[in-house]
């Protein structure tokens, strides 16, 4: 690039990823909800189980009571560490309370990036997915090939305790970690943050 030339690489290349995504973001959550209802569609309807219309749109208010507050309030709350290409990596994925946001956190947190920056959306990215390549490996190796013999092995008191404990002790871990990762003195104003961020992930002017 010439000197004296007004236009920095940075912002045409972060503008040019926020534009991608703005677009490819919604059509994959679209096609994504698209399969997903064909396919609850089908299984309800197309394959003779004797479901009813009223039963089944019972069924969907039932689970859109329970589940529609925390439609409402889970973006709002994994926005500010996910940021918005992130966030459409998670809510495609799910499983973003116990997985896709712990890893985010710890990722920032290793490699100190403050949220709400570029650098924490693509560090995000990044921990989420090598959280899902992770899943994908235990999932084919210990749940698949190992899942029955390993099952097996273990008594059934320690599986009942696992089950009881388990989601407490996610949520126990991740939210301390959450609350001091956000809760931090403001050292540096924004624009100082953001040029801070460009720097270490290697964007320069």
């Amino acid at each position: 690039m010439a000197l004296g030339t007004s236009a920095p690489v940075r912002s045409g290349s972060i503008a040019d990823f926020d534009r991608t995504t703005s677009i490819w973001g919604p059509i994959t959550l679209g096609l994504g909800l698209v399969i997903t209802m064909a396919a609850a569609f089908f299984v309800a309807f197309g394959t003779g189980l004797g479901i009813t219309a009223g039963e089944f749109w019972t069924a969907v208010g039932a689970v859109a009571l329970l589940l529609g507050i925390g439609a409402i309030i889970e973006p709002i709350m994994y926005y500010p560490i996910l940021g918005k290409s992130a966030m459409y990596q998670a809510f495609m994925i799910g499983n973003i309370g116990n997985k896709l946001l712990p890893a985010s956190i710890v990722a920032q947190n290793k490699l100190g990036a403050k949220a709400g920056t570029k650098r924490a959306e693509f560090i995000s990215g990044s921990a989420i997915i090598g959280a899902v390549i992770v899943h994908l490996i235990t999932l084919i190796v210990i749940v698949g090939l190992l899942g029955t013999w390993l099952l097996s092995l273990i008594p059934g008191e320690v599986i009942e305790t696992v089950q009881a404990f388990i989601l407490p002790a996610v949520f126990g871990a991740m939210i301390p970690q959450l609350v001091s990762f956000l809760i931090k003195p403001k050292s540096k104003a924004p624009a100082e943050a953001d040029a801070e961020s460009y720097a270490d992930a290697g964007v320069t002017d």
